[in-house]
Order: structure tokens, then C-alpha cells, then sequence
């Protein structure tokens, strides 16, 4: 099981009413192969907010899911290097995986999008579902593709493990929708 990001540090104002967002995405490997998507969120917040909700997202994974895996995307440059310094720092105590953004995004996404469209990605019922669907649809030409980026991220750290998850609250399919 793993939590992985896509940073952006903007807040929605007057002049910029649809910015970027920082987005996460909780998936978990299970037994046969499968995967599940257990919670997404999107927000537009500053630096000092997306900080301190990741702090606060880990020890929520954590003691809800027992997740303490966290992917943090690591952009080119020096810049890019001191921040994913930086978060390795603040999320001390959990395993934190720095991975580097080289490929292009279409290129990043392919496989997620391969077992999506293969039915091997499930989807935990939740009010985040619409919105990224919407996302996932209209990938790579709608406005925004962080719950892609991050779900892809997610899903390349879990892909070659051969140790599962299970995921609680799965005792029935009601629960769950196979995408």
C-alpha cells in the first residue's frame, strides 16, 4: 500500500480560479494481482498547507490503514532536490520514496491506464469518485492531470511488489467498484 503525490503550492483567488492542485492517491496491491484505489484528495493550497496536510495525511494512513509507505514526486534541478530533501526530513519515522519526473506524463501513465482499461483497478465508493473519473477521462487533454500523475506514481511504486495488502472494510463487494 502506498500514498503518492503530485505537488502544486497555489491557492484559488480572483485571478487564478482554477490552478493546479496537489493531489494524492492511497492505493493498495491485493491478492491476484489486483489493485484498489481507497482515497484521492485534491486541494489548492500553499506551500505551508500542502506540507502540514501531508504530515498529517501519513499519520491518518497510518493509523486508519497501516500505510506508511509516501511517494513525493522529485522535479528537475536543485529546486526539486531540496524539497524532496526536505519532506524526507519532515516524514521522518515513515518510508518515504523520492521519484524523480523524467518520463513524460502520457508515458507515466500508460500502464496505470493499461490495467484500468483492463478491469484490474477497483475503486473504493467515496465522494472523491467523481471527480477523479472526470480526471481520468479526459486525461491527457483535460485542464488537469494531478490525480493521474499521483495514481500513476502509485501504482508504478506498487506494480513489481510481490507483497499484498489487504485493504480494510473489503468484506463486500458493495464496497467497491471494479473499473
Amino acid at each position: 500500500m502506498v500514498r503518492s503525490y503530485d505537488l502544486a503550492a497555489t491557492v484559488i483567488t480572483f485571478d487564478n480560479k482554477d490552478p493546479d492542485r496537489t493531489a494524492s492517491v492511497l492505493m493498495a496491491k491485493m491478492r491476484g494481482g489486483m489493485f484498489i484505489i481507497l482515497d484521492v484528495v485534491r486541494v489548492a493550497e500553499n506551500a505551508s498547507q500542502v506540507r502540514e496536510r501531508i504530515k498529517n495525511t501519513a499519520h491518518t494512513d497510518d493509523v486508519v490503514y497501516k500505510c506508511r509507505k509516501i511517494t513525493i514526486p522529485q522535479d528537475p534541478g536543485q529546486a526539486g532536490k531540496e524539497q524532496a530533501e526536505s519532506y524526507l526530513k519532515e516524514l521522518a519515522g515513515y518510508q518515504v520514496i523520492i521519484r524523480p519526473v523524467s518520463k513524460n506524463k502520457i508515458i507515466r501513465a500508460e500502464p496505470f491506464a493499461a490495467q484500468w482499461q483492463k478491469g484490474n483497478i477497483l475503486l473504493l465508493k467515496g465522494k472523491w469518485n467523481d471527480s477523479f473519473l472526470t480526471e481520468l477521462e479526459g486525461f491527457p487533454d483535460a485542464v488537469h492531470d494531478d490525480q493521474v500523475d499521483a495514481a500513476s506514481d502509485a501504482f508504478a511504486t506498487l506494480a513489481n511488489i510481490s507483497v499484498y495488502s489487504a485493504p480494510p472494510d473489503m468484506e463486500t463487494k458493495s464496497s467497491y467498484w471494479n473499473l
